[in-house]
């Protein structure tokens, strides 16, 4: 389904339009799409490259895993906030809690990663997370981020 909001039309698979929504820069960049978006929801994806730095043993970490999931939660705020924004807000992991790994994405795999919203504030985000690889469930999490004024 394609939605058109100011300029950008999902899914968005561009670099320098997913520059355009979250602070972070290479080589710390852990989201490269954005599937679907909606008020409360959005579906993100990260192909794990070779040269990744969660990359370790032809696996993907569990601290790139929620580095993903955090910037996962950055693209919903700044897609959703995109009107509004000069640049994309700096965030921090104020928490994170039941987070169950199912086994670690292997590199050149593509994660889905479905975030869904709890609780929003204009600075505070509760979020859950459910990251796939295809069909099979790879980790899941809730984290809270706070968005730096």
């Amino acid at each position: 389904m394609k939605h058109n909001l100011n300029n950008f039309t999902l899914p968005i698979n561009s670099l320098s339009e997913i520059k355009q929504l979250i602070p972070h820069r290479a080589p710390i960049i852990m989201v490269d799409g954005l599937l679907d978006f909606a008020e409360g929801n959005a579906e993100t994806t990260l192909t794990i490259e070779p040269e990744n730095l969660f990359a370790e043993n032809g696996f993907f970490n569990e601290m790139g895993l929620i580095e993903h999931m955090a910037q996962s939660v950055a693209l919903y705020t700044g897609f959703k906030n995109k009107d509004n924004l000069t640049s994309a807000k700096e965030g921090f992991i104020a928490g994170v809690k039941q987070f169950k790994l199912e086994q670690l994405p292997l590199v050149n795999q593509t994660l889905i990663t479905k975030v869904i919203i709890l609780y929003e504030t204009e600075q505070m985000v509760l979020v859950n997370f459910e990251s796939y690889v295809g069909e099979t469930l790879i980790a899941s999490a809730q984290m809270s981020t706070i968005l730096k004024d």
